[in-house]
């Protein structure tokens, strides 16, 4: 995909993140090097900074030997970005974001 695709795509992970009341993180060996991955996570900072009563619960599980490892994530699990980082991060979503974005 090209970067911009790739913000599109993220605009609607979004949209589909703040609909939701829990989002689901399988924790498997390469979750957290995945495109599609960071995505969900950066959503996810993005809406707790500026919507956080549209902040779903965030619900882990871990496979395991004995099936699975099943938690809600703690408080802290999706990171605080600055507001720099955070206003930036806005404005590519806006711009990209094929049902609002400018082409």
């Amino acid at each position: 995909m090209t970067e911009h695709r790739r913000w599109q795509v993220l605009a609607v992970i979004d949209r589909r993140i703040r609909s939701a009341d829990e989002c689901w993180i399988f924790e498997t060996e390469d979750y957290y090097n995945s495109w599609w991955t960071l995505a969900e996570l950066a959503a996810l900072a993005y809406i707790r900074q500026y919507d956080p009563d549209a902040m779903p619960k965030i619900m882990l599980c871990t496979p395991t030997s004995d099936g699975f490892h099943i938690r809600e994530a703690a408080p802290d699990y999706i990171q605080t970005w600055t507001e720099k980082a955070a206003r930036e991060f806005g404005w590519l979503l806006s711009n990209s974001d094929p049902l609002s974005g400018c082409y």
